[in-house]
């Protein structure tokens, strides 16, 4: 699980030879990058002979891909060769051309950084769910007749290593868009190969077909598993939050596909999500986790292995009076997230010898208080009988943690002694001169609490250290820190109560430079040098999920000591946001919409925008990714406004509960298009499909499975005789635009639409001179995955689609 894979320099040092190209350049370079072959080809015309590019239909590439298909076969059937055979077949996919300067010690540079890099990718891919009872012993290494042992996922192939060299060669820092066409192709030649009817074929043909499939699945893992780290590498490297999720999902958003018959990747990445998770994990926690995008098909064994070593025989929090975790259908159903009733400051430092309730509280001194003008923050003063204050600085620490673990609380109520002395005693050892804590910090008086919410993005941001204290993590020991000690505290942090609450998430984005974990006995580790150990020493099987904590990555040494000239890089997108607000609950009502406030607007007053009418009217003029819409939250019943969310996060009265809650939550989408929002509406570019009317509706013996999921639609959202549309997200980079884009978080349910509705077909002039009818958001619908999708008559005699520009109220 945790292996290495092997790999010989000689290897690499070949196949960089035979794509090194004869004429040098200046400096080392690569391009490697998809073949065209299986898309477009060059054609001859009969009439004057001239040559022309043709771009193939998805018909003329599934034919070409059915060829590929039969000369993997072909070279899979010999087994003494198979993996060279299939090495050369598969050599095709790419174009691979170097060109290394006159430093010919570069290329030693530039193998041995491929060797390196080749060596830390998983040594052990999934396995297919399929019996390898009929498989030759001829295609198993050293007499093992087990998966790991098949010679065609244990190798790394050879555009494996080619996507290594091209990571350490010139100027590549990561793995974009044409990485990802390769990957999108292998997914399609997959799918083609599971869809063939191979029953009544000889099992020896079954097996043949295995070896195939297993080849093209364990190159398509190590590949996307190399895409994400690379991406979390460069990142890292020199990081800041303006454009990190913009530049993957803009490149590698990928497409679901069945690697193995009657199982899509979206299944399977579900069940090998939960090989090895222990029985106390918070299912909604690791619900939130992998639903994302970027865990699609990853392995979770040593994800889980890391956390069952560190926290695995803790009681679970989830259920009342049960020793099993929530099922993670809804929040709702999980005490960390509703429910638990929870006494302020119950608790105590590790150190504290007195009995519970009977601690003597330190309380504010309120004339102190207010005689600090600006952010406030606790003096270092263990004596002192009551809370006095100063002003916060860059000398301050600050205190990241949730209610939920007992140590809220105002502070007109005080602070239990023992915390308050825990913390002056931290922040003495941390080089602070005072410390910020809500309870002791934000009091309850309107005014006050206003004034102290205004200040806390300057509070984080300008702090010395931000200590997250979270209940589970401060069971850690940290005495000796291995690289399997760090990955099991970010494991921790992944999954704890502290990263699924809206303020931590504020906190953390603001105060990423320097987090800092408590842990076992009050020691704590900084944060950001955890994270950048794993990624410089850690295992990739982990590495893929610092995705989860992307804003809590420290900016490189050179941006450390200018966070003002910073400021305007993290001014993240309405739709960013909200989705990482998506899952993560504030205890107050109103908070949500303060704490999205707070992060796309940090120089304005989030106070007076505390309900959802009066945030998305402030939010007139901008832009939001409309593929951000589509999501089950429910939308505000008013005029213009009838496509904005509610509320960012998902879990609301107003939604039924069910298993397929998470599946269908907001994703950001900056891969598609932007739209406007205006005082009367949204206008943005759309897919339209238009749904037949119910007047003219034509019913027969052999109407359509589409035809019946039109006349649901219309029976559940629309009045009679109006006219209804379904509405997609356009994505900057579709090919096959007869094809929908695919939804984040790979439901099995099927493919979502909005669908609106326009009584009268009123023209409505945007600004620009464009014009749409006006159309009323009526919900967003599944439309089911065995129902074939509508397809949009072709707008001109070329066959090309357009997209329309659409106004929605």
């Amino acid at each position: 699980m945790s292996s290495r894979l092997f790999c010989r320099v000689e290897n690499i040092d070949r196949v960089f030879g035979s794509d090194l190209q004869p004429d040098p350049r200046s400096e080392p370079d690569s391009i490697l990058r998809p073949s065209d072959d299986f898309t477009t080809g060059y054609q001859t015309d009969p009439i004057n002979q001239k040559r022309y590019l043709k771009f193939f239909n998805i018909e003329e590439r599934t034919q070409r891909i059915a060829l590929l298909a039969d000369r993997l076969y072909t070279a899979a059937s010999r087994p003494e060769t198979h993996t060279s055979e299939l090495d050369a077949v598969f050599d095709d996919l790419y174009i691979c051309r170097f060109w290394l300067g006159p430093d010919q010690d570069y290329r030693r540079t530039i193998v041995t950084g491929a060797f390196s890099f080749l060596e830390r990718l998983p040594a052990h891919v999934p396995q297919l769910p399929e019996p390898l009872d009929n498989v030759s012993n001829s295609y198993f290494r050293g007499g093992c007749r087990d998966w790991n042992h098949l010679q065609a996922v244990s190798i790394a192939h050879k555009n494996l290593i080619r996507v290594a060299l091209d990571l350490n060669n010139g100027r590549k820092v990561a793995l974009g868009g044409e990485h990802q066409k390769v990957l999108n192709f292998v997914g399609k030649l997959l799918d083609y190969i599971s869809s063939k009817p191979l029953t009544e074929e000889p099992t020896s043909a079954q097996a043949i077909w295995f070896i195939v499939r297993s080849y093209l699945w364990s190159f398509w893992y190590r590949a996307r598993t190399a895409q994400i780290v690379s991406y979390i590498i460069a990142h890292s490297k020199s990081f800041s939050l303006d454009g990190w999720n913009v530049n993957f999902d803009n490149y590698c958003d990928q497409a679901d596909f069945s690697p193995a018959p009657n199982t899509r990747l979206s299944k399977l990445s579900w069940q090998l999500s939960e090989a090895g998770m222990g029985r106390n994990v918070c299912r909604w926690a690791f619900q939130i986790l992998r639903t994302h995008p970027m865990t699609f098909g990853m392995d979770f064994r040593l994800f889980h292995a890391r956390y069952n070593s560190v926290l695995g025989q803790e009681t679970t929090r989830c259920v009342k009076n049960s020793e099993s975790a929530c099922d993670g259908a809804d929040p709702r159903h999980c005490l960390r997230f509703h429910g638990f009733k929870v006494k302020m400051q119950s608790a105590h430092d590790f150190l504290c010898g007195s009995i519970p309730n009977s601690e003597t509280r330190i309380e504010w001194d309120e004339a102190s208080y207010r005689s600090v003008a600006g952010p406030r923050a606790v003096q270092l003063d263990t004596e002192g009988i009551k809370l006095s204050y100063r002003l916060a600085t860059a000398e301050t620490l600050t205190i990241s943690h949730v209610w939920l673990h007992g140590q809220g609380g105002r502070p007109e109520t005080g602070l239990n002694q023992c915390l308050h002395t825990r913390y002056c005693r931290i922040a003495t050892a941390l080089g602070c001169d005072s410390y910020w804590m809500d309870a002791a910090c934000i009091p309850s008086e309107h005014k006050l609490r206003r004034e102290a919410i205004t200040q806390i993005n300057a509070v984080f941001s300008q702090s010395r250290v931000v200590l997250v204290c979270d209940k589970d993590i401060m069971k850690i020991d940290v005495t000796h820190l291995t690289v399997e000690v760090k990955e099991s505290l970010l494991v921790a942090v992944i999954l704890s109560d502290w990263n699924a609450r809206a303020w931590t998430l504020l906190e953390s984005m603001k105060g990423r430079q320097n987090i800092h974990l408590l842990c076992k006995d009050n020691k704590t580790v900084e944060f950001g040098k955890i994270l950048m150990d794993i990624i410089d020493h850690g295992h990739f099987e982990i590495i893929v999920f610092i995705w989860h904590v992307y804003h809590m990555l420290p900016s490189n040494e050179n941006t450390r000591s200018r966070p003002k000239a910073l400021e305007h890089r993290e001014k993240l997108t309405i739709s960013t946001i909200g989705t990482l607000l998506s899952y993560r609950p504030a205890s107050r009502k109103g908070d949500d919409f303060v704490i999205w406030s707070l992060l796309i607007d940090p120089e304005r007053d989030p106070t007076d925008r505390s309900d959802a009418k009066a945030f998305w009217k402030s939010q007139i003029g901008r832009a939001i990714n409309t593929g951000y819409l589509m999501s089950s939250l429910p939308r505000l019943k008013s005029k213009g406004l009838g496509w904005a969310p509610i509320s960012p996060y998902l879990a609301r009265k107003q939604l039924p509960s069910g298993t397929g809650l998470a599946k269908i939550k907001s994703f950001d989408r900056t891969d598609t298009a932007l739209g406007e929002i205006t005082a009367a509406g949204l206008w943005g570019v759309w897919r339209k499909y238009d749904i037949p009317r119910k007047g003219l509706w034509r019913r027969s013996p052999a109407e359509s499975s589409a035809d019946r999921e039109f006349e649901r639609i219309r029976s559940k959202y629309l009045r009679p005789f109006s006219f209804g549309a379904l509405l997609r997200p356009v994505a900057y980079d579709e090919r096959d635009v007869e094809e929908a884009p695919q939804d984040p978080g790979y439901s099995e349910e099927g493919t979502m639409f909005v669908v609106c509705e326009s009584y009268n077909k009123t023209v409505v002039t945007h600004r620009t001179g464009d014009e749409s009818y006006r159309w009323t958001w009526k919900g967003v619908h599944i439309w089911p995955r065995n129902v074939p999708l509508p397809k949009l008559p072709p707008s001109s005699d070329s066959g090309a689609y357009v997209d329309e520009q659409i106004f929605i109220s």
